[in-house]
C-alpha cells in the first residue's frame, strides 16, 4: 500500500494542536492569532509569483502528457506559444462580443411602461371616460407604480427648513424622503454640498445658489380617484410623470442606443390615430419599394379597440359631428403580418408596433418621441403619416436625393406631397432618373412661407404654407427651403443622436413643424424640398376621427383640448424667440422650459439666425417669402462656413465628406 503525503493544511493544524495543548486560554488565543497573521504575510508574499508562475505556464496541462521529460525544449516553447496565442484569441473573442452585446445589455426603451405611468398620472382626469369605456393596462403595476424622482432643478429649493435632516449624499437623502412617504417633498443641495430633505409645502422656489430634486409621488395610489380636468393641472401631472420617467435609467429612453449605419437602410416612422389607412400605407410601402429588405417601419398605433363604444367623426367645419363608430378600429399591422408579401418581413423585425389606446393619444409630438425610440441605427430617417402612398422604387429615389444635396448627411428634405390616397390601387411608375422631376408632377413645390394664427388662446404660433418655385427645370439636385412638414421629411439617421424629438409638447397640433424647422436648422442641418414627387398625402380626412376631438371626450372636458393648446404652445414661442416667450420669467408655469437642455435649439446656428433668413418678423408677427427660397438658392448662411462650425461642435464629424 503507498502511503498518501499529508496535506499541508492537516500538517499545520496538527503543529498547532501541540503549540496550544496546556496553555492558558488567552495563550491559546493568542498563538493562534500570531499563526494566522504569520501564514497571511507567507500568501502575500508568495501569491504573486504562483501567479506568475500559472501566467508563464500557460498550456502546462498539454506538456505534462506522459513522455513530456523526452520531448525537447524548442518543442515545449511552441506547445507554450501556441497556448499564450489561444489565449489571446480568446480574449479578443470574448471583447469583440462584449462590444457586440453592450447595446444589448443595455435594453431596449421600455415604452409600455413609461406609456402606462403617464397614463397613470393622468388617470383621475379620465376617469369618468374609462369607466364606461375601460382600457387594458399596458404594463404590470409591479413596473408602473412606485415613487419616482424629477430631473434635477438648477436654482430651484423647497422652502427652507432648518430641522430637516442633511445627508452627504444625494442617494441616501432620496432613501430616506421615500420612507416619510407624506411628508418629504424632495431633496435640495445646500450651499455647503450637503443634500437636506425638504418639506412640500407650496412647492419649489427659485433659488439662485441651490438646487432640487422633486419626489413623485406613486400615481397608482389616484389613478382610480376622479378629479375635473383643467389645463394647468394635466399639465402638471403630464410633465411629472414624464419627467421622472426620463430620469429612471432602467426604462432607457434617454440613451443613446445605435449608431447610423450608412448602408442605405430606412427607417419609417409612422405616428397612426386611429387611421383606417394606416394597413395600406404600412403595404404600398413595402410592396412598392425596390429594396424592401431595407426598410423597417415603426408603428406607434393609438387605437380605440372597444367592439361597440367608439366614437369617430364625420362631416368638416360647420357640418362635423361627432358619431357612434361601425365597430373597433383595425389594426395597422396585423392584416399586413399575416400575407405573403408582409409575413417575411415581420417575422425578421422590419415591423415594429406600439399598440397603444385612444386614451393614450396625447398629439403627434409626443407619439414621434414614442417612434424615434423604435429606430435601430437605419441610414435614414423617413417620417410620414399613416395615410401616404408611395410611387415605385420611392426608396430609391429618395435616398438618391438625400446623398445629392450639398451638406449631406446634415441634410432634410421635406415639403407638402401632391394630395392621394393609399387606398388607390392605380400603378404610379418608378423614375426614370431617381432624383430627377417627371412629366405628372414637375418641379415639386417647398416651404417658404408662413402664417401666425393663435393657438387656441392668447398665444401665438406659426402655420406653414406651400410655396412654388421660380424656377422650370431641375437638375437632379434637391434646392435649399425652410421649413420642414411632420407629415413627411426624410434626414440622415443621425438626427435622432443628434437632435431628438421632444416629448414635451403634448396635445399640440400647431406648432410641430416650426419647432422641428428651428431645431434642425440650429442643430446644424439644412433643409431641402424634394428635387421629385415620390409621396402622395391624403388630406382633409372629413371621414376619420382627430385626436383633438378625442381629447374632449376622454377628459369630460369639451374645451379642454383649445386651454392645453394655448398653455404648451408657449414652449414653442421660447424656441422660436416670440418677444413675449424669449426668457424664463416670461414663461408660466417654468416647467413648460424642463429639459430644453436636450429637446431644445442646437449650437451650430441660431434662432435669430433662422428668422432673419426666413424674413420672420416677430413682434409685427408677419413674414415675407425671401427669394433665396423661391429661387431654390442657398440662403446667406453660407454652407461651408456652416461645416466648419459643425466640426466644432462635434456632430458626428467623421459623416462629413
Amino acid at each position: 500500500m503507498q502511503l498518501k503525503r499529508p496535506s499541508t493544511a492537516r500538517t499545520v493544524a496538527s503543529q498547532l494542536r501541540r503549540l496550544v495543548r496546556g496553555r492558558t486560554k488567552v495563550e491559546q488565543i493568542l498563538i493562534v492569532v500570531i499563526v494566522v497573521l504569520v501564514l497571511l504575510i507567507v500568501w502575500v508574499e508568495l501569491e504573486p509569483k504562483r501567479s506568475e508562475r500559472e501566467a508563464e505556464t500557460t498550456g502546462a496541462d498539454e506538456d505534462r502528457i506522459s513522455g513530456a521529460e523526452e520531448e525537447t525544449s524548442g518543442v515545449i516553447e511552441e506547445r507554450r506559444s501556441l497556448g499564450k496565442k489561444q489565449q489571446e484569441k480568446n480574449v479578443a473573442v470574448k471583447e469583440a462580443e462584449e462590444a457586440a452585446n453592450s447595446k444589448q445589455e443595455v435594453g431596449e426603451p421600455k415604452l409600455e411602461i413609461f406609456v402606462q405611468r403617464v397614463r397613470n398620472a393622468l388617470g383621475p382626469f379620465m376617469k369618468k371616460y374609462t369607466d364606461k369605456v375601460p382600457a387594458a393596462p399596458l404594463a404590470e403595476d409591479s413596473e408602473a407604480c412606485g415613487v419616482f424622482w424629477s430631473s434635477r432643478m438648477d436654482g430651484w429649493s423647497f422652502p427652507p427648513c432648518s430641522e430637516c435632516p442633511k445627508f452627504d449624499t444625494l442617494k441616501e437623502a432620496k432613501a430616506r424622503c421615500v420612507q416619510l412617504v407624506e411628508g418629504c417633498g424632495g431633496v435640495t443641495q445646500l450651499e455647503d454640498g450637503e443634500f437636506q430633505i425638504r418639506p412640500l409645502g407650496g412647492g419649489p422656489v427659485q433659488s439662485a445658489s441651490e438646487r432640487s430634486w422633486k419626489k413623485i409621488p406613486d400615481f397608482c395610489k389616484t389613478k382610480n380617484t376622479v378629479q375635473s380636468s383643467s389645463a394647468k393641472k394635466v399639465w402638471d401631472a403630464f410633465h411629472d410623470a414624464t419627467d421622472a420617467a426620463l430620469e429612471d435609467d432602467s426604462l432607457n429612453l434617454m440613451k443613446k442606443l445605435y449608431d447610423v449605419r450608412e448602408d442605405g437602410s430606412i427607417f419609417i416612422s409612422i405616428a397612426s390615430y386611429r387611421d383606417h389607412t394606416c394597413g395600406a400605407t404600412l403595404k404600398k410601402a413595402f410592396e412598392r419599394a425596390k429594396y424592401p429588405e431595407k426598410l423597417s417601419a415603426g408603428i406607434v398605433q393609438q387605437n380605440c379597440v372597444h367592439p361597440t363604444k367608439c366614437m369617430t367623426g364625420t362631416g368638416w367645419a360647420n357640418t362635423r359631428q361627432w358619431v357612434k363608430s361601425k365597430g373597433p378600429d383595425p389594426d395597422c399591422a396585423e392584416e399586413f403580418c399575416k400575407s405573403e408579401l408582409g409575413r417575411k418581413h415581420c417575422e425578421e423585425g422590419r415591423v415594429r408596433i406600439l399598440r397603444l389606446d385612444e386614451i393614450d393619444s396625447l398629439g403627434p409630438f409626443f407619439t414621434r418621441f414614442l417612434n424615434s425610440k423604435l429606430w435601430r441605427g437605419e441610414n435614414f430617417y423617413l417620417q410620414i403619416d399613416a395615410h401616404t402612398d408611395f410611387r415605385s422604387h420611392w426608396d430609391e429615389s429618395l435616398a438618391a436625393q438625400m446623398r445629392a444635396t450639398r451638406s449631406y448627411p446634415f441634410s432634410v428634405i421635406s415639403n407638402y406631397p401632391p394630395s392621394g390616397t393609399p387606398s388607390d390601387t392605380r400603378p404610379w411608375s418608378a423614375l426614370k432618373e431617381p432624383s430627377a422631376p417627371d412629366s405628372d408632377y414637375g418641379v415639386p413645390s417647398s416651404l417658404c412661407g408662413c402664417t401666425f394664427e393663435t393657438a387656441g388662446g392668447e398665444h401665438m404660433t406659426v402655420r406653414l404654407a406651400q410655396t412654388g418655385r421660380r424656377y422650370r427645370s431641375e437638375l437632379g439636385r434637391p434646392r435649399r427651403s425652410l421649413f420642414v412638414a411632420a407629415g413627411f421629411f426624410i434626414a440622415h439617421g443621425s438626427i435622432v443622436n443628434n437632435v431628438g424629438f421632444d416629448p414635451f409638447l403634448p396635445f399640440l397640433f400647431m406648432g410641430e413643424e416650426i419647432a422641428l424647422s428651428i431645431r434642425f436648422y440650429t442643430n446644424g442641418y439644412d433643409i431641402f424640398g424634394p428635387s421629385a414627387e415620390v409621396l402622395r398625402h391624403e388630406y382633409v380626412r372629413k371621414e376619420s376621427p382627430k385626436f383633438w376631438e378625442s381629447v374632449g371626450q376622454v377628459y369630460s372636458a369639451p374645451n379642454l383640448h383649445n386651454q392645453l393648446t394655448d398653455l404648451i404652445v408657449q414652449r414653442v414661442q421660447n424656441l422660436v424667440r416670440f418677444p413675449e416667450a424669449d426668457a424664463p420669467q416670461k414663461i408660466r408655469p417654468q416647467t413648460l422650459l424642463t429639459r430644453l437642455d436636450a429637446f431644445g435649439l442646437g449650437t451650430v446656428r441660431t434662432a435669430d439666425q433662422f428668422t432673419k433668413i426666413a424674413g420672420m418678423d416677430l413682434v409685427a408677427k408677419t413674414q415675407s417669402v425671401p427669394d433665396w427660397c423661391y429661387d431654390g438658392r442657398d440662403p446667406a448662411d453660407a454652407v461651408e462656413a456652416d461645416k466648419l462650425k459643425r466640426l466644432s461642435s462635434g456632430l458626428d464629424v467623421d459623416l462629413l465628406h
